[in-house]
């Protein structure tokens, strides 16, 4: 399996999706600065945010925090 973090794999997911940070900002009612911050592993979001995230783009948290493939 390869080794991606979480920001990694959050940008991957949203740029399959087709959504800009902007898009999954407004999705998730927090700011483009928020999603830059995730994807650049400065921050990391609420778990209330993670199941958002789960939610959107149809993973397990395993797939999303890099612990299994999806």
């Amino acid at each position: 399996m390869d080794n991606k973090s979480f920001g990694q794999i959050l940008r991957m997911l949203r740029h399959e999706k087709g959504l800009t940070q902007i898009a999954l900002s407004k999705m998730l009612n927090v700011t483009d600065r928020s999603i830059r911050d995730w994807e650049n592993e400065n921050i990391e979001p609420s778990y209330a945010t993670l199941g958002k995230l789960i939610k959107i783009f149809d993973v397990t948290a395993g797939q999303l925090l890099g612990f299994e493939e999806y």
